[in-house]
């Protein structure tokens, strides 16, 4: 069974160093099988793999690759409903951004982070995904990552909407 995995904040600038080439070589290593990457943000598709890898990968990229990261999990399927259930109209944000994480967030924590001010931006959930739209830089945005982990108190990883559905046909 395919599934897709987003490996949480590496290859930002200068740090957490993970070459896509090593991510495929410890993936086929580890027993996935038909491993692909997508741009050099920690996206991994694999066609098979065992019990516990997704474990596994993350125990030897920081063991060989000296970085810590988290991999959060998605199957095929589940993106493309997630994509599918984009809440915002086309040009209704500068960018469009889906958060997957790692469990569902509690609704209370949810409205909590809606009712903030983030200056025009937004979130929207629906289970374990949010919706970020930015009306301006994403970079000087509020609504960051690190803030939605600490509020929601879940891992999450942010891709944007373009690169979500490349991987979603990659892994069809």
């Amino acid at each position: 069974m395919t599934r897709i995995h987003l490996l949480r904040a590496v290859n930002l600038g200068a740090r957490n160093k993970v070459p896509m080439a090593e991510l495929r070589r410890i993936a086929e290593e580890l027993g996935a099988t038909g491993v692909r990457t997508l741009l050099n943000t920690g996206n991994l598709v694999a066609e098979t793999e065992p019990e516990g890898f997704a474990d596994a990968l993350v125990e030897r990229i920081r063991c060989e690759l000296g970085v810590g990261t988290a991999d959060v999990v998605v199957a095929p399927e589940e993106l493309a409903a997630a994509l599918e259930a984009l809440p915002y109209d086309d040009g209704e944000f500068a960018t469009v951004y889906i958060s997957v994480c790692a469990e569902a967030p509690e609704a209370e924590a949810v409205s909590a982070l809606q009712e903030r001010d983030f200056g025009g931006d937004r979130i929207e959930a629906r289970g374990r995904f949010l919706y970020l739209g930015y009306r301006g830089n994403v970079h000087q945005s509020k609504l960051s990552n690190a803030l939605v982990e600490r509020r929601l108190g879940t891992v999450t990883t942010s891709r944007n909407v373009s690169t979500l559905r490349k991987l979603a046909a990659l892994a069809a």
